[in-house]
């Protein structure tokens, strides 16, 4: 993942990201990597405002911990950048097994949740 490189390679995530620009279609800023780890809303605010000086808002899909119970952690996020994606994938079974299928009952309500509070930062 470019973050943890850009940590031990004294570059910046940005200065990592610049020579792929024109080989990116989108970029996923994802603090959970599929394990269903939340992520913290200042640092990835923090990481979205850096890539927007690369790549449009609607380019850019954010993840970590998302999921039924947790999306409204979105909130700051699409507040500020009512344009990004997001992503959800271990919060998607309630087991923390990833070979494990996913639960409809907990997309279900993952999908109707984010989506009234994409709803309330859309720009119209």
């Amino acid at each position: 993942d470019a973050m943890n490189v850009s940590q031990t390679n004294g570059k910046t995530f940005i200065e990592d990201l610049a020579p792929y620009v024109d080989l990116v279609d989108f970029v996923l800023l994802d603090y959970g990597v599929g394990r269903g780890t939340p992520f913290i809303a200042e640092t990835l605010l923090k990481s979205i405002k850096e890539t927007v000086t690369l790549f449009p808002e609607n380019r850019i899909v954010v993840g970590g911990g998302l999921g039924p119970q947790t999306f409204y952690s979105l909130e700051p996020i699409l507040q500020r950048f009512p344009l990004v994606s997001w992503d959800a994938q271990g919060q998607m079974r309630s087991s923390s097994d990833a070979t494990h299928p996913i639960e409809m009952n907990r997309v279900t309500a993952y999908l109707r949740g984010s989506s009234i509070l994409a709803a309330k930062y859309m720009k119209k």
